[in-house]
């Protein structure tokens, strides 16, 4: 893949870097996910992957030539279905982290307009039409792009808190991600292109959080319990990995150890096997002190919602510890 002018010239090289990783990531998808029986033809891919030039080369015709904004004005001017809230194509701002989105809406939002323009022969711009089956596309795209906005919303804020954020970001972007790709239901009508374009984004996910393993105040900051991340399949060794940064980080820099020399509470009874468990006696809660961090491990999750009627992370665990 060659990187044009424009690219170059755009942002030192970002967008020519961005347009090589993807296609690598593409590739790589569509090699990986015929192991799970989906395949598309090369023509798939190419119409598929000639969506956004279409949406993005049109937009910049309308925007740059006076005759063809004018048309284009006169048609959303004609169009009483039009709701009159939006009256021009969005045009691409790569610094923007949702302007491909927007230029998505902004074509779907007047369809029937681009269609016109794009249908007359006067126009000469009939290399930005979209087939019937890049609508669809397009329409999932918009979609599918909504997987962003929250994410890219909390990561954009300049007074919040984002580290204990990041794991169940990325948690929540595999799902979403997961969710396309292994959708097979018919009625859903979810196209093979986009299932693989979904597997290519789980791809960069993966590239991307594995850097978080190198870090542990990821693993440190988070307010989760080991259950939490158990119910996110979460496998054994990963498990034992994030309790061992996390009580050794306790343990250094927080937990006072007790004094040895003083014999510990109900010493004189005889000690129950760690097996064993009886239906008329209470689970024992553990070894450890209550403000332990094994003990915090172990508790029960705290729903979302509880937290944040305290207001959030920091009042609601002061009123813990005062209660």
């Amino acid at each position: 893949m060659e990187a044009d002018d424009a690219d170059l010239a755009d942002d030192d090289g970002h967008a020519a870097f961005n347009k090589a990783a993807t296609l690598i990531l593409w590739e790589k998808a569509i090699a990986e996910i015929e192991e799970k029986g989906i395949e598309i033809t090369p023509e798939e891919a190419k119409e598929a992957l000639a969506i956004l030039p279409k949406i993005l080369g049109l937009a910049h015709c309308v925007h740059d030539t006076s005759d063809l904004k004018e048309h284009f004005d006169n048609l959303v001017s004609n169009d009483p279905d039009l709701d009159g809230s939006k009256r021009a194509l969005d045009h691409l701002v790569p610094i923007c982290w949702n302007s491909d989105h927007a230029c998505l809406k902004a074509h779907q939002y007047f369809r029937r307009q681009v269609e016109q323009l794009t249908g007359l022969t006067e126009t000469k711009l009939q290399a930005y039409h979209l087939t019937e089956s890049q609508w669809k596309l397009a329409d999932d795209l918009v979609d599918a792009l909504e997987i962003f906005e929250e994410p890219s919303w909390l990561f954009s804020q300049g007074n919040a808190a984002l580290i204990v954020d990041v794991i169940p970001a990325f948690d929540n972007l595999r799902l979403s991600f997961e969710g396309i790709r292994d959708d097979d239901d018919l009625e859903n009508d979810i196209s093979l292109v986009m299932r693989v374009a979904a597997h290519a984004a789980l791809l960069m996910v993966d590239k991307y959080e594995i850097f978080t393993w190198d870090c542990d105040i990821y693993y440190i900051a988070i307010d989760r319990k080991l259950q939490w991340f158990k119910s996110r399949n979460y496998d054994h060794e990963a498990l034992k990995t994030i309790k061992d940064i996390v009580v050794s980080h306790f343990e250094k820099y927080y937990y006072s150890a007790p004094d040895v020399s003083l014999p510990p509470p109900n010493s004189q009874q005889k000690k129950k096997g760690r097996f064993i468990r009886k239906f008329d006696e209470p689970e024992a809660s553990g070894s450890f002190p209550k403000d332990h961090i094994q003990t915090y491990l172990k508790e029960p999750l705290v729903s979302p919602a509880v937290i944040s009627d305290a207001g959030g992370y920091l009042k609601y665990w002061h009123a813990a510890v005062n209660n």
